[in-house]
C-alpha cells in the first residue's frame, strides 16, 4: 500500500503542479516521473480520463491510455 501512496503522490504533484492543454501530455509526464522516481518499475500503463470534456459531441468524457517501458 505504501508504493501506491507514493504513486498517488506523484500523480497529484504533476496534475496540480502545472496546467496541461492535452490529457496526453499529462499522461506522458506522469509516466516519465514514475519511471524516474522508481527504478524498479520496468513498465507501466497510465490512463487519464476527463469527464465532460469540452467537445461538441454527445460524449460522457474522453480518455487516453499510454504504455511506457523503461528505456523507450
Amino acid at each position: 500500500m505504501l508504493f501506491r501512496s507514493r504513486l498517488a503522490a506523484i500523480v497529484l504533484e504533476v496534475a496540480i503542479g502545472r496546467r496541461f492543454a492535452l490529457i496526453e501530455a499529462l499522461a506522458e509526464v506522469v509516466a516519465a516521473r514514475i519511471l524516474e522516481a522508481h527504478p524498479r518499475v520496468e513498465s507501466l500503463t497510465v490512463r487519464v480520463e476527463k469527464p465532460a470534456a469540452p467537445i461538441p459531441a454527445i460524449l460522457d468524457g474522453v480518455a487516453v491510455e499510454i504504455e511506457r517501458h523503461r528505456g523507450d
